[in-house]
């Protein structure tokens, strides 16, 4: 908001995308559909982030199966293969003196993961950018290069469903179609993830993205957490 002048509504926007997805998803802790006005009138934390700016603290686990592709093709469920995986930092792991949005985690994470993977934003089916806060999720979109520095907000005004109150990138790319950390709960990106995979599979039930061959799942903040993975259905 400091350097790019954007109102606090383009967070909102994060917001709102979470809870209409996540009432599509009955293992969601909050599923009730948000506005604009109830979110800006929700209870201040710190300035300019609210209550529905941050993620859901629960107790909670995910778990997966790593094998190789030979063996998952025999295995019941479809197999999602690992295309690449990319981590990253720039500092120290000291996340209050980050000294720029310019250079941080996100940058060197985006950087190797383009750089090892077969496929980027333009062959995606559904996207997982982090959302522990709304503002690391506007990061990921301008990093990830969808949009430049400080447009992140007016992307997505220009690829919000209106009739479904809801980011659809295109027209038809989805993001964080299970809620986000935002609105299913707060692990630590492990969500995400797992919703890609259910995706891939075809097992996401009533969120499922037709015909989802490719995901990309951006998880981490600003700083030492930064991570990516792109995944594909075999």
């Amino acid at each position: 908001m400091y350097e790019f002048g954007v109102p606090k509504e383009h967070f909102g926007l994060v917001a709102i995308n979470g809870r209409t997805n996540a009432a599509r998803n009955p293992a969601a802790a909050l599923r009730d559909p948000i506005t604009m006005d109830e979110y800006l009138d929700a209870r201040m934390i710190r300035w300019p982030l609210c209550i529905l700016d941050m993620d859901v603290a629960v107790d909670g686990a995910d778990a997966f199966v790593i094998t190789t592709a030979e063996r998952a093709r025999d295995l019941p469920l479809p197999p999602v293969l690992v295309n690449a995986v990319a981590l990253g930092m720039v500092d120290k792991n000291e996340e209050d003196q980050s000294r720029s949005l310019r250079r941080h985690g996100q940058h060197v994470t985006v950087e190797a993961l383009k750089g090892k993977s077969d496929f980027w934003i333009d062959d995606i089916d559904v996207y997982f950018p982090y959302d522990g806060f709304s503002v690391i999720t506007l990061n990921w979109f301008e990093n990830a290069g969808f949009c430049k520095p400080g447009e992140a907000g007016s992307f997505l005004v220009d690829n919000w469903d209106k009739d479904g109150n809801r980011i659809l990138i295109d027209g038809k790319v989805p993001v964080n179609p299970h809620g986000g950390a935002l609105s299913e709960v707060g692990t630590q990106g492990s969500g995400h993830v797992r919703e890609a995979v259910h995706q891939l599979q075809g097992l996401a039930g009533d969120r499922q993205v037709r015909g989802a061959q490719r995901a990309l799942v951006t998880a981490g903040g600003f700083f030492f957490n930064a991570q990516g993975v792109t995944l594909h259905r075999a």
